[in-house]
């Protein structure tokens, strides 16, 4: 954790709302696949997919915000 964009990875991450911070932490973090997330959510692994794809648009667009305001301090 010696790189700065880990410590902003994980504090956009903690910023992403439920259920896709942990869609995102399962998957990326726990390594589970796209039925064990449907499977712990009772949901379908379309669903997961879909979450997963979701969240992971939201933590970019988070990043880039968080990217942004760094230069511009």
């Amino acid at each position: 954790m010696d790189d700065p964009r880990d410590l902003r990875v994980f504090a956009c991450l903690h910023k992403l709302p439920e259920p896709y911070r942990e869609i995102v932490w399962l998957r990326v973090y726990g390594l589970l696949s796209f039925a064990e997330i449907a499977e712990i959510f009772c949901r379908s692994e379309s669903w997961s997919r879909v979450m997963y794809h979701r969240g992971r648009c939201r933590l970019r667009e988070l990043w880039e915000r968080e990217w942004e305001e760094d230069c511009h301090d």
